[in-house]
């Protein structure tokens, strides 16, 4: 397995039979095996799935050779008894069914023309699509061309499985029995296509009643104002002075007083005549 240059590679990358190299600057997402439990089970696995795709039953046996140049295409499983192609533009129309599925068996090498594409509408998913060069046959390299985007799992049976410069591959490579070989590109391994089980779903958590606390009833005491009796206030008896009054003349002042009125003028001498 071998990288040329920078690339950026989301997915696991091992070998059960060969090095490892070429990554050291490149962006990596995902782990490294080499010739372990991990890439015997793999190697089983492969096999198998190659098992599988090869038994089903061929639907397109007429297509050319040649797929590509802006045509559009509907879910199958395509044979081509010889070498295969692809070039220009190929659309894959998987008719609204997302579980569609494409296969293209070719019983000889696959090559991909640079600035080659793949597109997928209508429900199809790469998830489901697989290329496979050396179908039925000893073996079939698979080779991909600049500036392409690829989509699905490309197999080689028994030979290289290579992607040139500044391509892009959503998806997987591998190859049965040969190397395995990338170059300044970017390679995405959607972990969607898996059926995982989900997750277990955490407990739901009963409802909370929250508890209604009811505010006690505080009752303001009554405080009575005391009773202020004003002082009663009694004002003095104030007897006034009796004021003794001289008698002109030389008279003697009497406790009993009085004026007559009768004014006497004698001799133009005025006085107050007092009995």
């Amino acid at each position: 397995m071998a990288n040329a240059a920078t690339s950026a590679l989301v997915g696991d990358i091992g070998t059960n039979g060969g090095a490892i190299s070429g990554f050291g600057t490149s962006t990596h997402v995902g782990s490294f095996y080499k010739e372990n439990a991990v890439t015997v089970k793999a190697k089983e696995d492969l096999d198998k799935a190659y098992t599988t795709l090869m038994g089903l039953a061929n639907t397109v046996t007429d297509h050319v050779a040649a797929f590509g140049g802006g045509e559009t295409i509907a879910p199958g499983i395509y044979a081509i008894a010889g070498a295969g192609s692809l070039a220009g533009t190929l659309t894959l129309d998987g008719g609204g069914d997302s579980n569609a599925v494409f296969v293209f068996k070719f019983a000889g090498a696959f090559s991909v023309a640079a600035q080659s594409r793949v597109i997928l509408t209508n429900g199809a998913r790469r998830c489901n699509i697989f290329w496979i060069g050396g179908a039925g046959v000893a073996t079939g390299a698979v080779s991909i061309g600049t500036f392409t985007y690829m989509k699905g799992t490309v197999i080689s049976h028994g030979g290289a499985c290579t992607m040139a410069a500044n391509g892009s591959m959503e998806g997987r490579m591998l190859s049965t029995g040969g190397a395995i070989g990338f170059s300044t590109g970017v390679l995405y391994n959607d972990t969607l296509c898996f059926n995982t089980p989900d997750p277990t779903p955490s407990p739901v958590a009963a409802p909370i009643t929250p508890t209604v606390i009811t505010p006690p009833v505080i009752t303001p005491p009554v405080i009575t104002p005391p009773v202020i009796t004003p002082p009663v206030i009694t004002p003095p008896v104030i007897t006034p002075p009796v004021i003794k009054v001289p008698v002109p003349g030389g008279g003697k002042s009497s406790n009993r007083h009085y004026c007559s009125s009768k004014w006497k003028n004698r001799r133009n001498n005025h006085f107050l005549n007092f009995k």
